[in-house]
């Protein structure tokens, strides 16, 4: 069922058309990918270049919104430490659909991250730079959340430039 793993597909809860993972609070949303390359095309129309600023603000939003189910995740499996939250936070997103997010390394102050089948490069038809910049806020505002501390994300490869993944570099601990 829509590629979701065993463990969230047995905690989905629709009541009053309103679809909840567990007894969370949070409101999920089935939507198809190209969603995420109309957002974007439609924000560079409006706002031209200030596209990246504008949905790096938003994803970094949803970032630090996606922290009451991954601290259910985290105590129910009692996954502790920085590699730990990240790895629980990269497959809740593949769960959601983010495509598959895998840890590439982590180390003091600094981790890298890839997606392949990232929802903007796969849906956009054409970019000239990357263009995933939901995905990097949200993973910017989800280290922000976890952390404590200002996060900042950059995507170092793009899949709409055409590499074979998407790759963010998220820094902290130096302003």
């Amino acid at each position: 069922m829509l590629g979701l793993s065993r463990e969230v597909i047995d905690r989905l809860e629709m009541s009053g058309g309103k679809l909840r993972i567990g007894k969370g609070e949070e409101r999920y949303l089935i939507l198809p990918a190209r969603f995420f390359g109309a957002v974007y095309e439609s924000v560079r129309r409006l706002v031209g270049s200030g596209v990246s600023g504008l949905l790096y603000y938003v994803g970094k939003e949803v970032g630090k919104g996606l922290l009451e189910e991954i601290r259910y995740r985290l105590e129910t499996k009692g996954i502790t430490g920085p590699e730990g939250t990240a790895r629980e936070l990269f497959s809740f997103l593949s769960d959601l659909g983010f495509g598959k997010v895998e840890l590439v390394s982590i180390s003091e102050g600094e981790a890298v991250v890839r997606i392949h089948e990232s929802p903007t490069s796969s849906t956009l038809s054409k970019c000239e730079g990357p263009s995933c910049h939901l995905e990097r806020g949200l993973l910017a505002g989800a280290a922000e959340a976890f952390f404590n501390v200002r996060c900042v994300a950059k995507e170092v490869k793009c899949r709409c430039l055409g590499h074979p993944y998407c790759e963010f570099v998220i820094s902290w601990g130096s302003e």
